[in-house]
């Protein structure tokens, strides 16, 4: 295994990423998240994203590695969030994230075994069963 970043290894062998799929190249979202620039530099980037989105915002976190950020992404804009599966209290009308730590098929989101199901006002539960729309940054490998 060489490291090209912090947060960047290469390993000779392919490894089994969490999508399944199989890479020479590992993210780690949670070395990511343990820099204090690189995870400051992420936040800014989704609190800007997330200013041009109605309020109330509700992130639903994909385990484990969505977690931390999720936590960290809703202390920042004061809003909700939830890793678990099953139905989530989320108000009527509310914005929903889904936060990844690292996104490379999208097979974590698409492979969920249980279906979010948002639970409204008057305790009538909605399936959300796709996802529509796609935040990406992009970290600088080189430089």
């Amino acid at each position: 295994m060489a490291t090209v970043m912090s947060w960047l290894e290469y390993h000779d062998e392919p490894v089994t990423l969490h999508s399944g799929g199989q890479s020479h190249w590992l993210v780690r979202g949670d070395l990511i998240f343990a820099d204090v620039r690189l995870r400051e530099t992420v936040l800014d980037y989704w609190e800007y994203e997330i200013a041009a989105h109605r309020r109330p915002y509700f992130f639903w976190a994909i385990p484990t590695g969505g977690s931390c950020w999720a936590e960290a992404i809703s202390e920042r804009v004061r809003a909700h969030w939830n890793n678990r599966p099953g139905p989530a209290n989320i108000r009527n009308g509310a914005t929903i994230f889904t936060v990844d730590d690292v996104l490379t098929t999208g097979g974590s989101l698409v492979g969920c075994k249980r279906p979010l199901v948002v639970v409204d006002q008057n305790q009538r539960e909605h399936q959300l069963e796709r996802v529509t729309a796609w935040a990406t940054m992009y970290l600088p490998v080189l430089g």
